[in-house]
């Protein structure tokens, strides 16, 4: 996944925490947490809001995160699964 989304990166110029963000924002959600450690990442975090990525790439960044998303299941914990999940 992180190999096709260098690719991506590539082809349309942007950092990939950039169309990491925006791929986010483009989806039905409720909410988005994202970090930042510094005025900086802060900034660029805001820039990736502004961004709108095109349908193709949705659909790559789709396809290639959704063997990720099967192995990791709807769980909140990425980090363990449902029957050890650290979530109460």
């Amino acid at each position: 996944m992180v190999d096709e989304l260098r690719r991506i990166s590539t082809e349309t110029g942007l950092p990939m925490a950039t169309i990491s963000i925006a791929w986010v924002l483009q989806k039905p959600i409720v909410s988005t947490l994202v970090g930042s450690r510094n005025a900086t990442e802060l900034m660029s975090n805001v820039e990736a809001a502004k961004v709108t990525l095109p349908d193709d790439i949705i659909k790559r960044i789709d396809d290639i995160s959704l063997p990720v998303l099967n192995k990791l299941g709807n769980s909140a914990d990425y980090y363990e699964n449902r029957e050890h999940s650290r979530i109460y």
